[in-house]
């Protein structure tokens, strides 16, 4: 979360959040060239396409979650993800996705952000602050945290953690 910024207390105020970060990420992702877009990042590492396919994943994730469905399942993810660290799963949803055309990894980031939004919407202010585990029965490291962090956490926090990668693919003109 940036500095600047407290937590949404509302589900509007969450909302706008989001859809605030997610304008911004998505309009780095579109300034990109499909050459960009799917060229490895600094040192190698994951293209936009795998970041953007990554936030998918989360938003998928997410939306799960918050109909008292399995993550992990969601994601894409084998195995039982409620026991696998981060690194783990993020290394799975990379295997999973990176060789998917641009395209599908386009289409499939606005199908997951537009489910996200629409599971969110269906929520009320006081569930906002009601714990993780009261939306899922598998194990997690903080059962007591309010769900607003794990949405956060998937969602704005998510986008801008990912922003300056995707601006680091534009090669200045």
């Amino acid at each position: 979360m940036t500095a600047q910024m407290s937590e949404p207390r509302t589900i509007n105020a969450v909302l706008d959040r989001v859809q605030a970060s997610r304008a911004d990420f998505d309009a780095a992702v579109a300034r990109l060239t499909e050459e960009q877009f799917t060229a490895p990042g600094a040192g190698g590492d994951w293209s936009a396409k795998d970041v953007l396919a990554h936030v998918a994943a989360w938003e998928q994730g997410i939306a799960a979650l918050l109909q008292h469905q399995p993550r992990g399942a969601a994601m894409g993810i084998e195995g039982d993800a409620s026991t696998m660290d981060i690194d783990t799963i993020n290394r799975q949803l990379y295997e999973l996705h990176r060789e998917r055309p641009a395209s599908d990894v386009l289409a499939m980031a606005r199908e997951a952000h537009e489910r996200a939004v629409a599971v969110i919407s269906t929520l009320d202010d006081a569930d906002l602050q009601k714990p993780y585990k009261d939306f899922s029965d598998q194990q997690d490291s903080n059962p007591d945290e309010p769900i607003i962090n794990a949405i956060a956490g998937d969602t704005y926090e998510h986008y801008e953690e990912h922003l300056p990668a995707i601006r680091a693919q534009a090669i200045p003109e």
